[in-house]
């Protein structure tokens, strides 16, 4: 989806509706967060691992 911090750039975004739909399906299920997008749940997915994938060393 087209924001301010995206604006611009050429990569794959989000269609809104699919942003709104994931809002009201966390509302609904009294979520504490709502992750908008596959790329924003990735992200989460990887800095909550143990040990976070972006806090080790890439394999040479």
């Amino acid at each position: 989806m087209d924001a301010d911090l995206t604006r611009g750039m050429d990569m794959p975004k989000s269609a809104p509706h699919v942003v709104v739909d994931r809002t009201f399906d966390a509302l609904e299920a009294g979520a504490e967060e709502v992750l908008a997008d596959d790329m924003a749940s990735q992200i989460k997915a990887g800095l909550t691992e143990d040990p976070s994938i972006y806090l080790v060393p890439p394999r040479v």
